[in-house]
């Protein structure tokens, strides 16, 4: 195991410390070149939150990185990182969970090593120098996860967006199909309302299509699954109970007062199109 690679908390700050892409940069620098110094290379995959700093340009600031062995190291370059792990915090006053291990633990051992070869396959660098690589964790397994987790925060749907609009760019602008997502780890369940949530939020962001082929009849996209008078009135509770959600922790675009749920009448599609098309400043709700 890597536990130990953790720098200890008595000699580090125990707060989590913002650090600007250069920053973060400077301390995988460090860590690299004494790997090199070791002659050692290592492989590393990073999760999705270090992602929209390190990778994809949509974020400021990144807390931590955290971080899964492609294969397991040996001693000496277990060692070697752990060392130059807490050599770097030191040197650059970061928290004491800047680079962690966490990944590994949230990662379901039977998944482990799909989610491995398909990081792999995919190959999108997040850090390359002489003693250490870092590729992203493979982006549709983590959008999977954001899904499931039906965006529990405002910054697991923007992390879901941008893995989304990553996604949409390696397929050379192509949307993300139903089917595909349904075939990617088909252990983790994805409901046909989270992607229809999810393609509501992209549009309105990006502009663009960045789902298709799940059942909406009032954008008349290709039918699968569920009948279209079960689903829209799945999705009408939803919508309904995201509409009583008002509480001080709720996000808007706008202050334009919320509609009723008296405005989305049962079966009436059309009044749940002009929703979306037309109070698009309740699209952030959803992250509840």
């Amino acid at each position: 195991m890597m536990s130990h690679i953790f720098p200890t908390k008595s000699a580090l700050p125990v707060f989590d410390i913002e650090m600007t892409q250069k920053q973060m940069t400077e301390a995988l620098e460090l860590v690299s070149s004494d790997l090199k110094r070791s002659g050692q290379h290592i492989h590393l995959i990073s999760g999705s939150s270090a992602l929209p700093c390190m990778l994809f340009g949509a974020a400021t600031h990144v807390r931590s990185m955290s971080i899964m062995r492609v294969s397991e190291l040996v001693p000496k370059a277990s060692d070697c990182l752990a060392r130059s792990v807490k050599r770097a915090s030191k040197k650059f006053g970061l928290g004491a969970n800047w680079f962690n291990t966490s990944l590994e633990s949230d990662i379901p051992p039977a998944l482990r090593e799909i989610v491995t070869y398909r990081s792999l396959i995919q190959n999108d660098v997040v850090f390359s120098s002489e003693g250490l690589t870092i590729i992203a964790i493979d982006h549709a397994y983590a959008l999977k996860v954001h899904l499931a987790e039906r965006f529990y925060n405002r910054t697991s749907l923007i992390e879901a967006l941008h893995l989304l609009q990553r996604i949409v760019y390696i397929s050379r602008g192509r949307p993300l199909t139903r089917g595909y997502i349904r075939r990617c780890y088909p252990e983790i369940d994805v409901s046909d309302s989270m992607l229809l949530r999810l393609n509501a939020e992209y549009e309105a962001e990006f502009n663009d299509r960045g789902v298709v082929g799940v059942n909406d009849e009032f954008l008349g996209w290709r039918r699968e699954g569920m009948t279209p008078s079960a689903e829209m009135e799945e999705y009408r509770k939803e919508l309904q109970a995201m509409l009583e959600r008002e509480s001080a922790d709720s996000y808007y675009f706008s202050d334009e007062k919320a509609p009723t749920t008296k405005e989305i009448p049962l079966g009436r599609c059309s009044e749940v199109a002009n929703i979306f098309m037309e109070k698009k400043h309740l699209f952030a709700a959803f992250a509840q």
